[in-house]
């Protein structure tokens, strides 16, 4: 077991609250502030929210808590260094969108016309960067993504990967993002106002109906915090990339976790338990051991289908402590289609239920591929929206039933999945 210590001071601090006060960069804070509205202007904030979050999931992604589940005793971090690799790539490219080229001969230009100095001694002259404008501090970050990247390759083409190894690439890019005067007001700011604004009317009333200033805030926040993260969610299979989604599921992880402990949340018990749940459904059991499974697109697509409706609900949950009569369809439109689904649901339930009805009067090898065909049509279309009791229930049947050898011992499964039919439907809430 490493000691903290041992690896840095830098990436555990930053893994809970903000201790490094951002007053020290109060100037430094409206120069990127201007920044943001130049892209406003130009149509780029889309791309100043993907780095934002790619920038503040690099944090949550040395955090080895907030990986899906893996089964093996030990950790080889070599696919894990991949997954970086190509996150840094991406960070680079859209940081050179916003923030102009990164070539080569254009950067020793620049250190060159700025300081008549070494590259190796512009890297570790601390005095010199006093005299550093905004776009001086940028450059000098862009080069630090390159060198990490670059360092990642290395590590990468080695058969193993250690804990101390991996973490000391996490300490190194902290440490920059810290000294950084400009990039690190920008990571660690959410920039609420011009990139999670609330723009719901309805939500906005709602809000402003609440006396209580306190409240209002707090809720306000949670709420902005909530629409955040959904906004996230979105970003899974956008690009159809296995490392961008696993470190996007990584990052969402983190910030569902952090929600846990804000004023307001934190003493909601169902909020807390359906998070909770969903965390366990996720990361648990659908992304479990991911590496090492096939068509990895459709278990991110369960995923964010599923996160996308815990966090539409826990949105809802907070609305409903102020107003209980609030419609869900006013405020996410597309949940008129769940009448749909349900009517839908409930046939599925059905089929299987005369399924069985009618098992004593067919072929029993007949009648267990009939009935094995409609478990796996519900669990793909529908099993994945019960509650995690469900589920384990649910598979455990399923594989008893596959591989019952005798007529009576099948009988004896199927009455159970029979009771266990009827229990989901006495169960309201378990969708």
């Amino acid at each position: 077991m490493i000691k903290r210590e041992e690896i840095g001071s830098y990436f555990f601090t930053l893994k809970g609250k903000d201790t490094f006060s951002l007053k020290r960069f109060e100037k430094e804070e409206k120069v990127i502030f201007r920044y943001i509205q130049n892209f406003k202007k130009e149509d780029k904030l889309e791309k100043v929210f993907k780095l934002e979050y790619l920038l503040k999931g690099i944090r949550d992604f040395f955090h080895l808590a907030n990986h899906p589940k893996k089964t093996k005793e030990k950790w080889n971090f070599i696919e894990e260094g991949k997954i970086l690799i190509e996150v840094f790539r991406k960070i680079r490219c859209i940081y050179n969108e916003l923030f102009g080229s990164d070539e080569e001969k254009n950067f020793l230009n620049f250190v060159e016309s700025k300081f008549k100095i070494s590259l190796e001694y512009l890297l570790e002259s601390e005095l010199e960067k006093e005299k550093w404008k905004a776009e001086d501090w940028i450059d000098y970050f862009r080069i630090k993504l390159e060198e990490i990247e670059m360092l990642l390759e290395i590590i990468s083409r080695t058969s193993s990967l250690r804990y101390r190894e991996f973490m000391i690439v996490g300490d190194i890019y902290l440490q920059e993002l810290v000294r950084n005067p400009y990039i690190y007001p920008f990571v660690r700011r959410n920039f609420k106002i011009e990139l999670h604004r609330v723009v719901h009317k309805g939500i906005r009333e709602i809000l402003f109906s609440i006396d209580d200033i306190e409240k209002r805030y707090v809720l306000g926040i949670n709420i902005i915090e909530s629409f955040k993260i959904l906004r996230i969610i979105q970003e899974i299979s956008a690009e159809k990339s296995f490392p961008l989604d696993y470190f996007i599921l990584v990052h969402i992880r983190g910030n569902l976790e952090r929600l846990k402990t804000y004023k307001g949340i934190k003493d909601n018990k169902p909020i807390v338990s359906l998070i909770d749940e969903t965390i366990s459904k996720v990361y648990n059991i659908i992304l479990a051991n991911i590496f090492t499974k096939k068509r990895k697109e459709i278990l991110f697509e369960k995923s964010k289908s599923i996160l996308a409706d815990m966090q539409k609900e826990v949105i809802i949950k907070l609305l409903k402590t102020i107003n209980p009569e609030i419609d869900n369809v006013s405020i996410f439109p597309e949940l008129s289609n769940k009448k749909k689904f349900l009517k839908e649901f409930y046939e599925s339930l059905e089929r299987i239920q005369e399924l069985i009805d009618k098992s004593l009067t067919k072929n029993i090898e007949e009648f267990k591929s009939s009935l094995l065909k409609e478990m796996r049509n519900f669990e793909n279309n529908y099993l994945l929206y019960l509650k995690l009791k469900y589920w384990e229930k649910f598979y455990r049947l399923f594989f008893a039933i596959k591989h019952s050898p005798h007529k009576y011992q099948l009988l004896n499964r199927i009455r159970e999945f029979s009771n266990l039919i009827e229990a989901i439907k006495r169960d309201s809430l378990s969708l």
